[in-house]
């Protein structure tokens, strides 16, 4: 007695191995999603981690720069200051300059009178010591200098040979060089 139970059965048997089809697929693509998701959450982790260490090193980097930032503003305000050390240095440097030019040109002013002194007292004593050596012992006579009538001597020894005693400040051979004591006398003995 065929009443359609059998096709029936055969029809849910179908449907049920088409079930357990469809359930053994998803169950394999449950298994590839859990395992796509477990490298998601680790993909994730790393990211987190990743972030973490990024957000650590901007922080760094913002600190550095930071302390960069002061360093710049120490630095400028010490430029400034040794900006106006050195252009102390320089005006002190160019009032050296100029005493120093000064300094050489009293120098060379003092090296050219000497020299012009010491060839007038060489010219001047060369003239005495001839007039001196041809003068008569017996009877001194002076050397004059052509220049006052002023009578001018090299040294003491010179003066000595004419005037043995030495000659007071009013006298015309007295030269204050000759006078080593100060007491307006001249080659005294």
């Amino acid at each position: 007695m065929d009443t359609g139970i059998q096709d029936q059965l055969n029809e849910a048997l179908a449907n049920n191995e088409k079930l357990t089809s469809e359930v053994n697929e998803l169950k394999s693509k449950v298994k590839e999603l859990q395992k796509s998701n477990k490298d998601l959450i680790t993909a994730n982790e790393k990211l987190d981690k990743d972030l973490k260490d990024t957000t650590t090193k901007v922080t760094a980097l913002e600190q550095a720069k930071q302390e960069l930032n002061d360093q710049k503003t120490t630095f400028e305000q010490d430029k400034v200051g040794l900006n106006k050390q050195i252009t102390d240095l320089d005006a002190k440097n160019k009032t050296l300059e100029s005493e120093v030019t000064s300094l050489k040109e009293q120098l060379t002013n003092k090296n050219t009178t000497a020299s012009a002194n010491k060839s007038s007292n060489s010219n001047t004593s060369g003239t005495t010591n001839k007039t001196a050596s041809s003068s008569n012992s017996s009877s001194p006579k002076t050397a004059t200098d052509t220049t006052g009538g002023n009578e001018t001597f090299a040294n003491c020894t010179e003066l000595r040979k004419v005037y043995p005693n030495g000659v007071p400040s009013s006298h015309s051979a007295y030269q204050s060089k000759m006078d080593r004591d100060k007491d307006n006398y001249a080659c005294e003995r």
